[in-house]
């Protein structure tokens, strides 16, 4: 007997990645259709843990809630049926989930999982371009305003966007700083 077990959390227990949104829906379909039939079942890591809380089950939460979420909404649909249309799925959170934010909030987890599945190396900065976060607050800004004050979609957005305001400051900061270069002679050929 074969169970699969996934971290959803790796990135966040690194702290330079702490507040980056994270979404792959389709390669989580993949994955599941692939074990479909191989596995018993799936254990998912998804705590987000500091160290302080490390080890203590009193004090051990989702610390990022509203990033991690729609990933793990996914995925336990899909555990359910791993050929499910995953599109029709996407299309009733937006609208059940966000309200009259799901536009834009659906411009968001879509950017994000561009952003991620075009990362060109391992840093935030390889993924998240300062034009990246700056288009991703966009949506989020975009969201709450049409959003109702003190509604539940309203609540949702500005979660999301408190966890990954921090992260989207620092991307800022990141890109503002001079890269440095270097120029490399060649070595003359005998």
């Amino acid at each position: 007997v074969i169970y699969s077990w996934e971290y959803y959390c790796d990135l966040l227990f690194n702290g330079g990645w702490r507040g980056y949104p994270v979404f792959y829906p389709g390669n989580v379909q993949s994955d599941l259709q692939f074990l479909k039939g191989k596995v018993k079942g799936e254990m998912i890591e998804a705590e987000s843990w500091t160290p302080d809380q490390a080890g203590n089950p009193a004090k051990t939460v989702m610390n990022y809630p509203g990033l991690q979420h729609p990933l793990l909404y996914v995925t336990s649909q899909l555990l359910w049926n791993p050929d499910a249309d995953l599109k029709a799925m996407l299309d009733e959170y937006y609208k059940k989930f966000y309200g009259p934010g799901e536009v834009e909030m659906r411009a968001f987890w879509e950017a994000v999982e561009t952003a991620w599945m075009n990362k060109r190396g391992v840093n935030p900065g390889d993924v998240y371009s300062k034009d990246i976060t700056e288009k991703l607050l966009a949506h989020l800004n975009a969201a709450i305003k049409v959003t109702e004050p003190d509604s539940l979609d309203r609540k949702r957005i500005e979660l999301i966007k408190s966890e990954f305001s921090p992260a989207a400051l620092k991307a800022s900061r990141l890109a503002a700083i001079d890269k440095p270069e270097a120029t490399i002679s060649k070595v003359p050929e005998d």
